[in-house]
């Protein structure tokens, strides 16, 4: 599609719905990396070409990011800030409890496992 080609108005939730698609797909292709990735650490050495390959996917998946976030920015400039929206049932959907206080306008702040490692890291072994 050409940048300059004009498209009609559409509703906000069309525009929303089209934004988690493509982060639903960029979960997915993550999933992929991530399987890729451990079984060339446990499994085997990857070929160049699978390393190539899933280098450039992940360097997709971070401009899509980018270009997403450019994206629902603009989109949020035109919703009227006296538009108020519900968020509670909307946040008890997200499990990352530092993502969720994010989202509620919260400072992100690591959380802490009984162990005293911060969530989220990895443990390959």
């Amino acid at each position: 599609m050409s940048r300059s080609a004009r498209l009609d108005p559409m509703p906000l939730a069309q525009l929303v719905s089209l934004v988690a698609d493509e982060l639903r797909d960029l979960r997915d292709e993550g999933r992929r990396l991530e399987d890729a990735i451990a079984h060339a650490i446990l499994d085997h050495e990857p070929t160049r070409r699978e390393a190539l390959g899933n280098l450039q996917k992940i360097d997709l998946i971070v401009q899509t990011l980018g270009e997403l976030s450019a994206y629902v920015l603009a989109l949020a400039d035109q919703v009227p800030e006296a538009h108020p929206v519900e968020v509670h049932d909307m946040l008890a959907r997200i499990t990352l409890r530092d993502l969720a206080g994010k989202l509620a306008g919260h400072p992100r702040q690591p959380v802490v496992d009984e162990a005293g490692r911060i969530s989220g890291e990895v443990d390959l072994f």
